[in-house]
């Protein structure tokens, strides 16, 4: 397979996740917390409205940081850390702005 031949370190982290999915390497674990950050940010960048937006942020990441952090077989911990992170903020500062237009 095409990870085991390239030294992990040659290969960019977004990248790495890419070929891992069409490739089929995930963990079933890690096939999940991909899956459902990709659908996260598709809900992001929808124009979801303010309701939902708050039910994803305090339910579906937390669901997806739960899988996560018990997966004990997870190649990709730091990329998934980081992009989990970075989709809480972008979350929290869209919630904050659309709040900020219904008062």
């Amino acid at each position: 397979m095409l990870l085991d031949i390239i030294p992990h370190d040659l290969i960019p982290a977004g990248l790495e996740l890419w070929l891992a999915d069409i490739t089929g390497y995930f963990t079933p674990d890690e096939r999940e917390v991909y899956a459902s950050l990709k659908s996260l940010k598709k809900t992001l960048k929808n124009g979801a409205d303010l309701e939902k937006l708050q039910i994803y942020r305090n339910q579906e990441i937390r669901r997806v940081y739960c899988v996560y952090s018990g997966s004990e077989r997870n190649r990709f911990k730091p990329d998934f850390h980081r992009r989990i992170h970075q989709l809480i903020n972008q979350y929290d500062k869209r919630i904050k702005n659309l709040e900020s237009i219904s008062e």
